[in-house]
């Protein structure tokens, strides 16, 4: 022996579990190129809906100044997935509708961005497409 620790048991020299998901993981991203901008483009679409969530709360909040409404915007964002909770997710697989959905969650999304943008700009009724954005963005990810 040269004087280097041996580990006492095989279960000590057994990486965790989460060690070796992590591994692969970073083993993943170096290997395929396409995966590490797939999981960048994840990670970077991710923080968009933090901040889109946290500035429509603080508009809402600047528009109202009331807790109601800044609740009721929670609310909507989180039916979508009270919903997909339900089943309606599995309801959808099946039916094989997937591609029109998103297509459809696209469309609505831009449609009520745009809407927003030019509420804004005339000071009406913000306070009710703000829910509405985010009802339709609580669809958007892959069910």
């Amino acid at each position: 022996m040269t004087g280097a620790r041996q580990p006492k048991s095989a279960a000590a020299a057994a990486p965790k579990t989460s060690d070796r998901a992590l591994g692969s993981l970073l083993a993943a991203l170096i290997d395929y190129r396409a995966y590490r901008f797939l999981w960048l483009s994840s990670v970077l679409t991710q923080i968009g809906q933090w901040m889109l969530q946290v500035a429509t709360a603080w508009l809402m909040l600047q528009l109202t100044d009331s807790a109601f409404w800044v609740g009721l915007l929670g609310f909507a964002g989180g039916v979508p997935f009270l919903l997909v909770g339900l089943g309606v997710g599995g309801l959808l697989r099946r039916l094989a509708v997937l591609q029109r959905h998103y297509r459809a969650v696209a469309l609505a999304s831009g449609g009520t961005l745009v809407g927003i943008g030019l509420l804004l700009i005339s000071g009406l009724w913000v306070r009710m497409i703000a829910p509405l954005l985010r009802l339709v963005n609580g669809f958007e990810p892959p069910i």
